[in-house]
């Protein structure tokens, strides 16, 4: 009877190490979708009275509360910061409620003085060619951001927008690219 028992505990415990591994085997980073697992990334070319192409990992944030509101950062990564110092880009939203996953969609892009809570626009907060440390928008700013799919994880669209630089000669780009966020926290 004793190895009757030991067999069964034996073979029993055997079957749950094997299911547990095969587990792990099929677990590890994916997002809430089940897919593989997503990289982030953000580019852009920009072109007019100052040209060039920027590249980086990127990311997004929420943060607030209920009383003063949610604030949505969606910007380049920091995985490659070091190397990387060429460009700065940032673009943020208002909401009043907590917003994940953002609704997809073509959002207007505004002044950064001109955005407020619940107004359902996005802001290019700062974009800096920090090559030639041009500091965009300065006065002017139009363009769009279009999300194009959104979940609790990450975010991903395209942009394009025109904006003009106080910095000397009031330098004018047009600037589109597109991005894949992953959630910071």
């Amino acid at each position: 009877m004793k190895n009757k028992l030991y067999y069964f505990f034996l073979t029993f415990s055997l079957i749950a190490l094997t299911a547990s591994c095969s587990k792990d085997d099929d677990s590890g980073d994916k997002n809430s979708g089940g897919s593989e697992p997503v990289e982030s990334f953000i580019t852009l070319t920009m072109t007019g009275d100052q040209t060039g192409e920027f590249s980086s990992d990127a990311m997004f944030s929420v943060g607030g509360n209920p009383e003063t509101g949610y604030d949505l950062m969606i910007q380049r990564g920091p995985e490659d910061i070091i190397e990387n110092t060429t460009f700065q880009i940032n673009f943020q939203a208002r909401y009043l409620e907590h917003p994940l996953p953002i609704a997809t969609g073509s959002y207007d892009l505004v002044h950064p003085d001109d955005i407020t809570h619940g107004d359902g626009n996005f802001t290019l907060l700062a974009f800096i060619n920090k090559i030639t440390m041009n500091h965009y928008p300065d006065e002017t700013l139009s363009g769009t951001l279009n999300i194009t799919e959104s979940n609790n994880d990450y975010i991903a669209g395209d942009f394009s927008f025109s904006a003009t630089s106080s910095e000397g000669d009031d330098f004018e780009v047009n600037v589109e690219g597109e991005f894949l966020a992953k959630k910071l926290f």
